[in-house]
């Protein structure tokens, strides 16, 4: 983004890449995230964020995403995401987070839960080191983790690098609830 041609009316040079569908960041600070609301066309975004700071609000802007990945530097200190850029995401059908943590905390997670029972597209949902162990205990009650499985289009769900409040998996994986796409479960 530095390289491209800027005008001085905006600060990223959106008016260059209207066409843009697709957009794979690597090593980057996160604030670059801060202008990628300005691609009308953008159906997949990938971000590897390798400095602390937070994924941008903004992102939920950007509501015809079909593909979004964030990922960090697995480190106690790396970046955070900001869940409020997960809202307005019903046309999502993959999600990967991971070596992240939520930004809020406790709070932060359960907004996530709250925008992922909203992302009824979901075809794979990758959520791996998203919270710690802290969350888990303190954080949202069981019964809202049932957004993990909202999507009744699910195949593939991971929640891996961290552990889960007691009794989630009875909200998960409701006895009275089909998740016949569903084929991998790590």
């Amino acid at each position: 983004f530095q390289h491209l041609p800027r005008s001085e009316d905006t600060p990223f040079p959106a008016y260059t890449l209207q066409q843009l569908t697709s957009l794979d960041l690597t090593n980057l600070y996160s604030d670059v995230l801060e202008h990628v609301h300005l691609l009308p066309g953008l159906r997949a975004l990938t971000a590897f964020i390798e400095t602390f700071g937070s994924t941008s609000s903004k992102l939920s802007e950007l509501q015809q995403l079909t593909s979004l990945c964030v990922w960090g530097t697995p480190i106690p200190w790396g970046p955070s995401v900001n869940p409020a850029g997960l809202a307005n995401k019903s046309h999502l059908r993959h999600l990967r987070i991971g070596c992240c943590c939520m930004a809020g905390g406790a709070a932060g997670v359960s907004v996530l839960l709250s925008h992922l029972q909203q992302m009824t597209q979901l075809t794979c949902l990758i959520l791996l080191s998203v919270w710690d162990l802290e969350v888990a205990n303190s954080g949202p009650p069981a019964a809202a983790y049932a957004a993990l499985t909202a999507s009744s289009t699910l195949q593939h769900l991971n929640v891996g690098g961290y552990k889960l409040p007691p009794d989630v998996w009875q909200h998960v994986l409701p006895a009275d609830r089909q998740l016949l796409q569903l084929h991998a479960l790590e």
